[in-house]
């Protein structure tokens, strides 16, 4: 952000409607989704590995996987959410 602020500033009037803070929202939505989609893969291999504790270091690591997916997905939502009520620049 400070490298854009100082290239090629927004406009002050537009407020948190500008495109330093749209580019920043639309990767924050696309590592959201990445994150997501990551986070509904090892839960779906979680819930289809055959009960037994032949697997169940393999369940194991899925579901851990699931949940530090979807809390990368939560925190990146979150840490965007300031863009949309921010402006950048000020």
């Amino acid at each position: 952000m400070a490298v854009a602020c100082a290239v090629a500033p927004p406009l002050a009037a537009l407020g948190p409607l500008n495109w330093l803070n749209a580019t920043v929202l639309i990767l924050a939505t696309a590592t959201t989704a990445a994150f997501a989609t990551g986070a509904w893969a090892s839960t779906r291999t979680a819930r289809h590995l055959p009960a037994g504790s032949a697997v169940a270091r393999s369940r194991f690591i899925a579901r851990a996987s699931a949940a530090l997916y979807t809390t990368a997905a939560v925190s990146t939502a979150v840490i965007a959410l300031p863009a949309v009520v921010l402006a950048p620049c000020t």
